[in-house]
């Protein structure tokens, strides 16, 4: 994740982040969050701070170029209950989605590698598979606010997401 990304969730979650870089020492990154007060509500299964879930049985192709900001993803959908599949970039996920009836939700960033944006893939996707779901997410506020018309053909999530809006993203597509 960048580091803008870094300090945005930060925010977003009530914290800071506090970046120090010392020359031929590297830097330190280290973010501070509130403290969570309070108990769960009666009957909530809490997981990860992902908040009360139940069970999923979807399929999922994550298709994000980022192996940071893809092994994060994997991990919040997992924890949620759902089967992940990945790929890095559009051609392997259309070769997944050839190969894979099973794949419900195609969950893709629109700034991607190889010749084909996520929002490429997408209108790609569905013509292959007109049942497929789609859920689109960019970190970069121009290329979310250039694709706008891909907005209104699909949902879409603006990085960084909570664990929480991305699970409730990811239901309702």
């Amino acid at each position: 994740m960048g580091l803008s990304q870094v300090y945005g969730f930060a925010k977003q979650s009530g914290g800071v982040a506090s970046i120090e870089s010392k020359l031929g020492q590297g830097t330190t990154v280290r973010i501070y969050f509130p403290r969570a007060e309070g108990r769960a509500a009666a009957g909530a299964v809490v997981r990860d701070g992902l908040g009360e879930t139940s069970p999923v049985s979807a399929t999922i192709l994550i298709v994000e170029d980022d192996p940071d900001v893809r092994e994060m993803v994997v991990g919040i959908l997992s924890d949620l209950g759902y089967r992940t599949l990945v790929a890095s970039n559009g051609p392997e996920a259309l070769a997944i989605l050839n190969r894979d009836r099973s794949v419900d939700l195609l969950f893709t960033d629109i700034v991607m590698p190889a010749g084909m944006s996520g929002t490429e893939l997408a209108r790609r996707a569905s013509r292959l598979r007109p049942d497929l779901k789609v859920l689109l997410s960019s970190g970069y506020a121009r290329e979310a606010n250039l694709s706008h018309s891909a907005r209104i053909e699909f949902p879409f999530i603006s990085k960084p997401y909570r664990p929480r809006a991305l699970g409730k993203s990811s239901k309702k597509c």
